[in-house]
């Protein structure tokens, strides 16, 4: 196992430290209300996404999306070229992922989280409350709500959406995971490009009901739910996207009894990955039994 470069991890953590300084805290919280951005000095911006994008990738995020994440028949080819000669830590390591023979164990039946209507969603969160949010279902089925989810949550025809979840069975294991995470990284430094350097907003998401939000994560999207009455917060529901993924009948469970293979120590690598995977933020125990 390669050990992490802590020299540039601790130069990549100054360079978000200072961003975060340099931030109009006046207005951080409220932009989405206004048409200006947070103020932020552009060619601070430029700096740091030019070295995280070199440090992961060896290329800008921009030349990324549009040569090696383009497509999916072109990107898997790409990729491979690109992971067999950059010398990132990144490209290392999907190039040694690459030539394991296990590299797409772990794929999962559950299917990605359909779209629910804010009021039926407020309606189970009141009802239920913490038995919902402890071990979230929708229509007694539990789905995949990662950060993965959002890749597959582009709106298709009604053919393209069963082709959709019966590829993201097949193509859902460790190694598609991992580069999927890559494609992730690379959109979203793209999309801070556009938000701090052309000062062009987000999209966000929105709620169609007062008291309830939803926020995009690392790990997939977290809602929460307040109610507030005379200046104080009588109720507050958080459901996030852990207790989806990592339900008993989960993706977790399911990805992980789908693993192969041909010793314990392989099975705990292979079952690290898949954890990792599917949820970076999470902290677990992993138990191995004969």
């Amino acid at each position: 196992n390669e050990q992490a470069d802590n020299q540039l991890l601790s130069h990549l953590s100054l360079g978000i430290k200072q961003l975060m300084q340099s931030l109009d805290s006046a207005n951080a919280l409220t932009y989405n209300n206004k048409e200006s951005t947070p103020h932020l000095n552009t060619s601070q911006w430029q700096s740091f996404s030019k070295t995280l994008s070199q440090s992961i990738f060896g290329f800008s995020a921009q030349y990324c999306l549009e040569n090696i994440f383009q497509n999916e028949q072109l990107a898997q080819g790409e990729l491979e070229n690109w992971a067999d000669k950059q010398q990132t830590q990144t490209a290392r390591f999907i190039h040694w992922l690459n030539q394991k023979e296990w590299k797409h164990a772990g794929k999962s039946t559950i299917e990605h989280i359909p779209s629910i209507n804010d009021n039926d969603l407020l309606n189970e969160l009141i009802k239920q409350d913490q038995t919902f949010t402890s071990q979230p279902s929708w229509n007694n089925q539990c789905y995949e709500l990662s950060w993965y989810s959002r890749k597959h949550g582009r709106k298709y025809s009604r053919q393209q959406c069963v082709e959709n979840k019966q590829n993201s069975r097949h193509n859902n294991g460790i190694y598609n995971r991992m580069t999927a995470r890559l494609e992730e990284i690379a959109d979203l430094i793209t999309r801070l490009d556009i938000f701090f350097i052309d000062e062009s907003a987000l999209g966000t998401m929105t709620s169609t009901m007062t008291g309830i939000a939803h926020s995009e994560a690392a790990r997939g999207r977290l809602t929460h739910y307040v109610e507030v009455e005379d200046n104080k917060i009588n109720k507050l529901v958080i459901l996030a996207p852990t207790e989806w993924n990592f339900h008993p009948s989960g993706v977790a469970v399911n990805s992980l009894n789908n693993l192969d293979a041909n010793s314990s120590t392989e099975l705990r690598q292979q079952a690290e990955l898949l954890i990792h995977a599917i949820d970076p933020c999470v902290a677990y125990q992993l138990q191995i039994t004969e």
